[in-house]
């Protein structure tokens, strides 16, 4: 909890830093830790500058020249006392290199009514051929505006005396009032803020035309706040947000989130959070970031220990840490803007029901905002020197697992991509971004908490988010609302890098590391879901009987991979069962498993035997692995409800077809309208008419709201099954048309 301070305190501590500034500190009237620290003082090294000790001079030594110092600087006394705060590291002199990343520190009052003397001072808008007094206008606001006349100076010294950073205004980043302020000691500078200086709002372009090309990004000091007020920190301690599981327990969730979560979410600096987490000093550890984990973490813990937590299910004990999460959350509780990103990306592993308007899509949204207020999609400018190297690597696969997180939910809410990468420029991760997060870690810790085989999975991820991008670009390419017409060019180049990744896979899922053939397994799942996401659109086009100069055995080829690919799923689901690793299956699968399901579902309504049956068997299979996945993710609910109301959709159909017409009709008449995931009553009965498939808007289907036959349908040579439309050919007769791009054209 902070400190309160009283204003005596804050006089005392005037007078206390007063006393031991060096010279360059005297001269700015900022804060300096010179007898603290000894030289050079913290603003003189951020600086490099040499850092000289003051040497108090008798008022009657007063020389001319400083008489005259004082005379040219009197009558700007006023509005000097009035300026911006300054800073240490904004003002730098023109022959210093430019930093794309500025350093901004704690943001200090003027501890001197007097004037400022030095050139320095006058920088306090970051520009240094502006900021004397005459160029700054006070607006009936009590702010200061550049005179226009200052203005043109700046544009025609540009070359001259235009060459500072660009950086922000200081008064922007004040984060804290001026009693704190006063009373704080040196804070670190580790806050993300990124200003694109190029923007349609940035002024940076225009007084420091040749600064446009930097990257924008800034490290502000954390700021100064308010404890919580008493009520709520009443609130948080009656959700027992303060309250942590007993040592076995918690021992068990960072075990399983590094081995399941991590590997493939690597948003957690490791060698700085498990020193902290063994020692029990976790006052050192944020507490919403570390519920956010153990939230991450439940979906894989042994029933053994959920009961030892005590709670009977998976379920139960997710519902209950969430909870003290978004308390956390919704009281403000954490104010680092970095911890803050990791926290709410992790309560996004947590899905309660349709109804649920703070899902797992709410989260990745508000991560994906904090992240591009912080500047992680864009790339730091080559100069960049003042964020250490090891913080932009965490930064990078932050941002890349929000990419991630986006495309993947996309697919499963049916709705468009938040991140557009033309946007961004963040570099791709590597493996040794992940790697480095694990440097230093004592090797007891290492055997306790990390999985062996941590090089193979960091060369994994980075496959992950490969394929992340792909899926991102078929998604912009061909299911877009305006859809633009693909090439056979562009479906064979997606294949390609498919390939290139599935290549790639396959040399890990021989591994006889477990963890590494666990996740080398759910890549697999991911790349052939993929595929089928990229050739779903053209088998169901192929129902529209449109002209194409596109060849027959293009068509076939399309069918044949896209077999091929659902089978390839199957295989995938019976290694894990195989392996027993069906209840540890991570989230994505249940969106991963949809396109797959639908194939089946198609097979099986053919009236050939074998392929209906073979699509039968495999539609089973895969609801076998959603009905236990169904023991920890509502997702796998969602789904196995929808499948199953098909299946028993399409066969009343097709018993009621078989039927002789009289008695059809007068069971129709008697027939009482079957359940289903409804909002409403099926539209018709008759097997001949277009059969509506209601359901809650699934996020796993790829829809929201109705679902008609041809969502399902794929009319290929193995497929005799369709529903018959009323609609004449020239008619959208379903969602297709709106979902689906046309058919691709010979280049």
């Amino acid at each position: 909890m902070l400190r309160q301070t009283s204003p005596t305190a804050n006089r005392q501590a005037l007078r206390k830093r007063l006393g031991g500034a060096c010279k360059a500190c005297h001269n700015r009237k900022v804060r300096c830790s010179l007898a603290k620290s000894g030289p050079p003082c913290t603003n003189c090294s951020l600086d490099d500058k040499e850092c000289e000790p003051r040497v108090r001079k008798s008022q009657k030594s007063v020389g001319p020249s400083t008489q005259q110092a004082h005379s040219r600087t009197s009558a700007s006394a006023t509005l000097s006392r009035q300026a911006l705060p300054e800073s240490s590291s904004l003002f730098r002199n023109h022959g210093q290199t430019d930093d794309s990343i500025t350093v901004v520190p704690s943001l200090e009052l003027e501890l001197d009514a007097r004037p400022a003397t030095s050139d320095s001072n006058r920088t306090v808008l970051g520009i240094d051929s502006i900021g004397k007094p005459g160029d700054l206008l006070r607006g009936p606001d009590g702010t200061y505006a550049i005179a226009s006349e200052a203005v043109a100076a700046c544009s025609e010294r540009s070359n001259a005396s235009c060459s500072s950073n660009y950086r922000p205004f200081p008064s922007h980043f004040s984060h804290f009032e001026e009693d704190d302020a006063l009373n704080t000691d040196s804070l670190p500078a580790d806050t993300p803020m990124y200003g694109d200086p190029t923007g349609v709002c940035a002024i940076a372009n225009i007084c420091e035309p040749e600064g446009a090309d930097k990257s924008g990004h800034f490290l502000l000091p954390n700021g100064i706040v308010a404890s919580l007020d008493p009520e709520d920190q009443e609130y948080l301690r009656r959700k027992g947000a303060f309250v942590f599981p007993e040592a076995r327990v918690r021992d068990s969730l960072v075990r399983a989130y590094f081995h399941y979560v991590h590997p493939f979410f690597p948003i957690i600096d490791v060698q700085d959070f498990l020193p902290k987490h063994e020692s029990a000093t976790l006052d050192r550890v944020s507490a919403h970031l570390l519920w956010s984990m153990y939230l991450a973490a439940c979906n894989f813990l042994v029933e053994d220990v959920v009961r030892a937590a005590g709670y009977a299910t998976r379920k139960e004990m997710k519902r209950s840490i969430y909870r003290k999460a978004k308390a956390l959350y919704d009281m403000q509780h954490e104010k680092d803007r970095t911890t803050l990103i990791q926290a709410v990306l992790l309560m996004g592993f947590y899905s309660s029901d349709t109804e649920d308007k703070t899902g797992p899509w709410h989260w990745i949204g508000v991560a994906i905002g904090l992240s591009q207020t912080a500047g992680l999609h864009r790339n730091p400018h080559s100069t960049a020197s003042r964020i250490p190297q090891h913080r932009q690597r965490l930064w990078r696969l932050i941002w890349w697992s929000c990419v991630h997180q986006d495309v993947w939910f996309s697919v499963g809410m049916g709705r468009p991509v938040r991140i557009n990468l033309d946007d961004c420029d963040t570099q791709l991760p590597v493996a040794a971004d992940l790697d480095a997060l694990a440097i230093g870690v004592p090797d007891t810790l290492r055997e306790k908490y990390l999985p062996a085989g941590m090089p193979d999975l960091s060369k994994l991820f980075v496959e992950l988010i490969n394929l992340a991008i792909i899926q991102s670009n078929i998604l912009s390419t061909h299911y877009r609302a305006r859809q633009i017409r693909p090439s056979i060019a562009d479906v064979v180049e997606v294949e390609k890098r498919i390939s290139t990744v599935h290549r790639k896979a396959s040399w890990f899922i021989s591994s006889e590391n477990l963890m590494v053939y666990y996740h080398a397994c759910h890549l697999k799942l991911f790349l052939q879901s993929v595929s089928m996401v990229l050739y779903r659109p053209y088998l169901l086009s192929l129902s529209q009987k449109h002209s194409s100069s596109l060849s027959q055995e293009w068509y076939s080829s399309i069918e044949r991979k896209a077999q091929v690919a659902a089978a390839g799923f199957n295989k995938i689901l019976e290694a894990l069962i195989t392996a027993d690793m069906i209840l540890a299956c991570q989230s994505i699968v249940c969106i991963a498993l949809v396109p797959p399901m639908q194939f089946h579902l198609l097979n099986s309504t053919s009236s050939k035997p074998l392929i209906a049956t073979l699509g039968q068997h495999s539609l089973d299979l895969c609801m076998l692995v959603a009905n236990e996945l169904r023991k920890t993710y509502f997702g796998a609910s969602l789904l196995h409800q929808l499948f199953s109301q098909a299946q028993t959709q399409i066969r009343n159909r097709q018993a009621l077809q078989e039927t002789p017409k009289g008695i059809r009709l007068a069971m129709t008449n008697r027939e009482t309208q079957t359940t289903c995931l409804s909002h409403g009553p099926i539209q018709s009965q008759d097997f001949t008419n277009t059969d509506i498939i209601r359901n809650l808007g699934s996020a796993f289907t790829g829809f929201e709201g109705d679902l008609d036959a041809d969502d399902f349908a794929m009319f290929c040579s193995n497929f005799d099954f369709h529903f018959p439309t009323d609609s004449p050919d020239d008619a959208p007769s379903s969602q297709r048309i709106r979902w689906y791009p046309d058919l691709p054209t010979e280049d």
